[in-house]
């Protein structure tokens, strides 16, 4: 009787070595494959998934040959670029049909395979507009990467921090479709200063004082900036003369960056003055170009600026005409009844802080100062305020160290028949500005 004898399988035919297992991957060797009339011989797969397909066609069809990860396969895509692909899996089955297999989860293949665009076909008609993206298409027509187009959908909710959208997720294109509109073709900030030329410092200085502004939905931290925005803002500063070296009175016309350093302004308000046509001389300097190309004559600019009312009261100008203290005052800031912002003096160009006209008109709308109701009347204002305090009506609360009373306008008799009245002669300048 002839005795067995061991044959070791033959080493794997793989092109290529597969990582061994890891957190992320499953790694399987078997030497259990015996081909239809041949020896047995290793092969390894890069997943469970590629085993589970290897035991199914070998326990379905009379397989002749199997060789995992083959020889690369070269073709040129739909862009006209060579590539390389090496599959998964190529068998060879018995009457000698060759079958190259692709293994991938299902998630993943429906993303690379089902993503409906415009003009692919579905149920028999061309689609007109796309209907599914994955995030390497949606990408793609956004022209960002792909670190950029995730932290655009999670600013834009279609992503969480859980990482809930990944590379094979598929998403709804009709949702998107205001994104896509908004970002195709956005350039970020560094890009935009280049599109500008402006120093970063005078960049950030217009995009605070509103002449910028990032596209709506920009992630947090990365702002993304319409072309057609920037080069209208170029356009609305466009020089009427070009200078030349030589020309008479060309060396005292600066740049707008020094421009705001000299006239003690910043950015924004030159800018609003360019565009109102209020400066006589705009000109271009040939050896620059966008924002930096602009010269100007500081002292016409500071001239200008000092034409320019701040849209706000200075604390001390607010409690005489509100008839409280500037304590008072301080504290309804502080409280959040009014708003104060940094604006510039229109005289000496210093920094300096002024409550809006807008939170003013917002705080009489809903209280009314003893003051007022004493001038409506014609009476003083210390005995105005007794009487509304005799009848149980209190003052709003202040600070210790304020002075003066404030009452909700709705429980004061005659509160809204002063307020229409004030409102008919009520001008902000002339009561913050007076001498200007």
């Amino acid at each position: 009787m002839e005795k067995e004898i061991f044959v070791a399988p033959q080493a794997s035919r793989a092109t290529r070595n597969l990582p061994e297992r890891s957190k992320a991957r499953t790694y399987v060797e078997t030497g259990a494959f015996r081909p239809y009339g041949g020896a047995s011989q290793k092969v390894k797969f890069d997943s469970l998934g590629e085993f589970d397909a290897f035991a199914t066609t070998t326990a379905s069809y009379r397989v002749a040959d199997m060789v995992e990860q083959p020889s690369a396969i070269e073709y040129v895509d739909a862009e006209g670029r060579s590539r390389r692909k090496v599959i998964d899996q190529l068998y060879t089955f018995a009457d000698g049909t060759k079958v190259a297999a692709e293994v991938k989860p299902a998630a993943r293949a429906k993303a690379q395979t089902y993503l409906i665009g415009e003009g692919d076909m579905l149920f028999g008609k061309p689609c007109a507009a796309r209907r599914i993206y994955n995030v390497e298409a949606l990408r793609r027509d956004l022209g960002l990467g792909y670190r950029q187009t995730l932290e655009l959908l999670q600013a834009n909710g279609f992503r969480t921090s859980d990482g809930d959208v990944g590379k094979d997720a598929l998403l709804n294109a009709h949702a998107l479709k205001p994104i896509v509109e908004r970002f195709s073709g956005a350039i970020c900030q560094v890009a935009a200063q280049r599109r500008v030329n402006a120093p970063r410092a005078q960049f950030d200085a217009l995009v605070a004082g509103g002449i910028l502004s990032p596209i709506v939905g920009s992630p947090v931290g990365r702002p993304y900036y319409d072309k057609g925005q920037l080069d209208a803002f170029l356009s609305s500063i466009e020089p009427r003369v070009e200078l030349a070296e030589g020309d008479g009175g060309a060396e005292r016309l600066v740049g707008i960056q020094t421009t705001c350093r000299k006239a003690v302004a910043g950015a924004a308000d030159v800018v609003r003055l360019i565009r109102q046509g209020a400066l006589k001389t705009v000109a271009k300097s040939s050896e620059e170009s966008g924002y930096l190309s602009v010269r100007l004559d500081p002292q016409e600019v500071a001239e200008a600026m000092r034409l320019l009312k701040p849209e706000g009261y200075l604390r001390s100008t607010l409690a005489r005409y509100l008839g409280i203290n500037e304590s008072a005052v301080r504290y309804l800031v502080e409280a959040g009844h009014l708003t104060q912002v940094r604006a510039r003096h229109p005289h000496s160009r210093k920094s300096i802080k002024v409550v809006t006209y807008e939170s003013v008109d917002c705080f009489l709308d809903r209280y009314v100062p003893c003051k007022h109701l004493a001038e409506f009347k014609g009476e003083g204002t210390r005995s105005v305020g007794d009487q509304l305090e005799a009848i149980g009506l209190k003052p709003l609360p202040l600070s210790p160290a304020a002075r003066g009373r404030v009452f909700l306008r709705d429980d004061v008799p005659l509160g809204r028949r002063e307020r229409g009245n004030r409102l008919r002669s009520l001008k902000h300048d002339d009561i913050a500005w007076p001498d200007l």
